[in-house]
């Protein structure tokens, strides 16, 4: 039961340090943006003794979008996102080589998704 107990408090411990560290750093190698976000925290917590609202905290733009974007360039699990279409074909036209690649039904197709995150031309 203790190993239980255990897993569930500190399952998500590596990622939550990782996404922290991450923002961290993105805010201090972008000065302008950090401004922001201070600023925002600041009038969001006048009394430094007291906890914002959720609702508060859910109003703050630049801090927000700072999370959502360390979040897209940094994501806590690099893993294949593995796709299968059942039925249809897939059909992909390669524009940058002018050719089109067509898979069958039941092909498991995959891709990470810092590829898809840093995609101009996807995200």
């Amino acid at each position: 039961m203790a190993y239980d107990v255990q897993l569930v408090v500190l399952a998500g411990e590596g990622t939550s340090a990782y996404t922290l560290t991450a923002t961290l750093l993105e805010l201090l190698s972008h000065p302008k943006d950090l401004a922001k976000v201070e600023g925002e925290l600041a009038a969001a917590m006048p009394n430094k003794n007291q906890m914002p609202s959720y609702s508060a905290i859910e109003a703050l733009r630049h801090f927000n979008a700072a999370i959502q974007e360390s979040l897209r360039l940094h994501p806590g699990v690099m893993s294949r996102i593995p796709r299968i279409s059942p039925e249809a074909s897939i059909v992909y036209k390669d524009k940058g080589r002018g050719r089109t690649f067509v898979l069958p039904p039941g092909t498991v197709t995959s891709m990470s998704t810092f590829i898809t995150h840093t995609n101009p031309d996807i995200f």
